[in-house]
């Protein structure tokens, strides 16, 4: 099993953005050292108390040059919000200066006030994404970019650098809706999943249909890598804290997220988008219970080892991504002992 670690980055008011930057990037340091497969930053823009990773890529590079095995990707990429060539050019360069460990996570996006402030039409995402994935992938072949479809209009670019990985770094598909599991496997690409966001059940029945009509060909040079991402948080038997510190971050994630889709952009797309209100429906009627017990991976590392094999044996995962900070609010000394528990006492004992 595969392991990785997460970063969204919210930023609380009594927080500092600089600081945490700083913080995250020497936590994947000290993934790096711990032996962590995969790094992933998020991104997302415009709310700072759910995230203040506006540029993760920057971030990506960063990392790179204080790091020396571990693979670095986003999960993902809102792809619709870029330009495919400039996105292509900045994920290849990230390739070179890791000396191939550039991962590329790609996903359309939904949160409304994303879309209204790049102008993003919501209607479009879709085929934009498609039209851009084309052209991302052209843009690391050998050949000159020539490209002409409803978004894009491209005549003989030559895209530099290309990646150091060939044909290119590995590619996951966020898949939070059906659409992203057919998408995933009509193009035989790797695939990122959260349960906690769509819960089991979408996950299950995405998953059955991703892995009976995936070709097995190798089309796009993917290993058909499942990835679950979970909340995680280990702590020690004699921690009198327990529970408390992760129930209290995590509650910061679900409020801040009920402020998003509350908010005067989430209104004004709910107009055209009625998936607005089932978020906010799954948000208002989420519980820390219901996390603890089927969505994530958080206590002693005993308990932790329990709850991954159940995870293994209903999603049947190769990489198991772990936010060891949802919500933001746990200290930097509580991820990394909770970071190093899970590495030297939960992996060692989990059924392979």
């Amino acid at each position: 099993m595969k392991t990785g670690v997460f970063y969204q980055l919210p930023c609380a008011e009594f927080q500092n953005a600089p600081a945490r930057i700083q913080e995250t990037i020497d936590q994947v340091v000290y993934a790096d050292s711990l032996g962590f497969d995969h790094a992933w930053l998020a991104e997302l823009h415009f709310q700072s108390e759910f995230s203040v990773m506006s540029a993760p890529l920057l971030i990506a590079a960063a990392i790179a040059q204080k790091t020396e095995n571990i693979k670095i990707g986003n999960a993902v990429n809102l792809i619709p919000l870029h330009h495919p060539i400039r996105l292509a050019e900045e994920i290849a360069t990230l390739d070179v200066i890791s000396n191939g460990r550039a991962v590329f996570g790609a996903g359309r996006g939904s949160m409304p006030a994303h879309l209204e402030g790049f102008g993003i039409n919501s209607e479009e995402t879709r085929h934009k994404f498609e039209e851009s994935m084309e052209i991302i992938l052209q843009s690391w072949s050998d050949s000159n970019v020539n490209y002409k479809g409803n978004f894009y209009d491209i005549v003989d670019v030559n895209v530099v650098p290309k990646p150091t990985q060939r044909p290119h770094p590995e590619i996951y598909i966020a898949a939070n809706s059906q659409d992203s599991f057919e998408y995933a496997s009509k193009f035989d690409y790797n695939i990122l999943v959260t349960p906690m966001i769509i819960s089991t059940d979408k996950v299950l029945e995405g998953l059955e249909f991703y892995r009976n009509h995936k070709s097995n060909k190798n089309v796009n040079g993917t290993s058909h890598d499942v990835t679950v991402n979970a909340p995680i948080y280990v702590y020690n038997e004699n921690d009198s804290g327990g529970l408390e510190p992760i129930k209290k971050s995590w509650s910061n994630y679900v409020n801040t997220l009920k402020k998003i889709y509350t908010s005067p952009a989430a209104k004004r797309a709910s107009i055209k988008n009625a998936g607005i209100a089932k978020s906010l429906d799954r948000y208002n009627s989420i519980k820390f219970s219901d996390v603890h017990s089927e969505y994530s991976i958080f206590g002693t590392p005993q308990e932790c080892v329990d709850q991954i094999n159940r995870f293994k044996e209903k999603f049947d995962f190769q990489q198991l991504m772990g936010w060891f900070n949802i919500g933001g609010l746990l200290t930097d000394t509580q991820v990394r002992s909770s970071m190093r528990l899970f590495v030297e006492e939960v992996l060692p004992m989990i059924k392979e």
